[in-house]
């Protein structure tokens, strides 16, 4: 199955994944799984950061690039096929 993370699943199955319910744990450790993100989540996050509102360890930037290099991702690209499939399947979740 394909997923596309929203910024909050992104976030919380980096620091803090006793946030996500079983399922979607599950999911994201799934090897059969794909695991997609947006741009958007990362236009999402730095500005929350930048204003105190998420606390992440060191400088927006560099955490970000960090979390990016350290799990596989595939970076999906935006399109309103992709956000309603998104919606369709964060339904099932």
């Amino acid at each position: 199955m394909r997923l596309l993370l929203d910024t909050h699943i992104w976030l919380w199955s980096l620091v803090n994944p006793d946030r996500l319910s079983p399922k979607v744990s599950r999911e994201l450790e799934n090897p059969e799984d794909e695991i997609w993100l947006s741009p958007i989540s990362v236009w999402e996050l730095l500005p929350l950061a930048r204003k105190g509102r998420v606390v992440l360890k060191g400088e927006p930037e560099s955490w970000v690039r960090e979390a990016l290099s350290k799990v596989s991702l595939k970076e999906a690209w935006l399109t309103h096929e992709v956000v309603t499939q998104s919606l369709c399947q964060s339904e099932n979740l």
